[in-house]
């Protein structure tokens, strides 16, 4: 008995090393395609790639080589995830200053409340954005269309996305270490997983 709890123990012990220097080594990945990319041109290609790994994980594809993968998506969704960087980058943008206008000139609230209602949707549709570039293929301005959508009509794992960000914030803040490690990573494989979930429950109302 004590036997079989050791090597039980020792399963588990590995399994979970290997999982923390999966989810270290991505992180690291991410940190270095990032700045690759100076920064800027980086962090949409790269941080797309962390989660097309996850996205593997969770989809039971482990034996994946991680670095080959992750340079391939990296490479692949440069133009594409760039692009769409660029658009809400832009809406973003837009949103931002015409709720500074509206607060410190115009002062109407009807259209205050509107486009705090506006950024409210983009920042959900923001959400979604790469767990959608990730999983389907589609035309670049098509990734923010169906984010936005999933946004709405799935409602309970979009409030589940805001609250893991919301952990993972305090986390954050409480433990920086976490963030320094394994950030990108234990940042995204909630997002992914309840992104999964989401698709998934789409698919099968399609099907009906």
């Amino acid at each position: 008995m004590n036997v079989i709890n050791t090597r039980g123990f020792a399963g588990l012990f590995f399994g979970v090393s290997e999982w923390i220097f999966r989810v270290m080594y991505v992180h690291l990945l991410w940190v270095i395609f990032t700045i690759l990319g100076l920064g800027i041109l980086g962090i949409m290609p790269a941080t797309s790639a962390v989660f097309s790994v996850v996205r593997k994980w969770l989809m039971k594809e482990e034996d994946i080589s991680i670095l080959p993968f992750f340079y391939k998506t990296y490479k692949s969704s440069w133009k594409s995830s760039n692009l769409i960087g660029l658009v809400m980058l832009l809406i973003g943008g837009f949103l931002y200053l015409d709720i500074k206008i509206s607060q410190e000139f115009l002062k109407f609230a009807p259209l205050h409340i509107f486009l705090l209602i506006l950024s409210f949707l983009f920042f959900m549709t923001c959400l979604y954005l790469f767990p959608v570039f990730s999983h389907y293929n589609l035309k670049p301005l098509q990734y923010i269309k169906q984010s936005f959508l999933l946004a709405l009509s799935q409602p309970l794992y979009t409030i589940s996305i805001f609250l893991w960000i919301l952990c993972a914030y305090i986390i954050f803040i409480k433990i920086p270490v976490v963030y320094f490690f394994m950030g990108a990573s234990i940042l995204s494989l909630p997002i992914m997983w309840f992104s999964l979930m989401s698709f998934n429950k789409l698919a099968k109302k399609q099907i009906q």
